[in-house]
């Protein structure tokens, strides 16, 4: 929805007029970034399974990572 219907509204704390950027870039980033953490979660209690433990960790720092890099993307990106 939000990056085929440009739902740019069900992104939480979107304000439209205060955003200036390239709506339609926003929302294919957005998109990414929700499907890439869908993986991740959905990935998340099998691997801890297969692999062990200490993997939780590392993919919590991958998500941590990645909404850091996605944040300041989209920051920078759109200004």
């Amino acid at each position: 929805m939000i990056w085929k219907k440009k739902k740019l509204s069900l992104i939480a704390g979107f304000q439209e007029s205060d955003f200036n950027g390239d709506k339609e870039k926003l929302a294919k980033d957005i998109w990414i970034f929700s499907i890439f953490i869908g993986v991740v979660g959905i990935a998340f209690p099998f691997s801890i399974q297969l692999i062990g433990e200490w993997v939780a960790w590392v993919l919590t720092i991958v998500i941590f990572v990645s909404s850091i890099f996605n944040v300041i993307k989209i920051y920078i990106g759109n200004n």
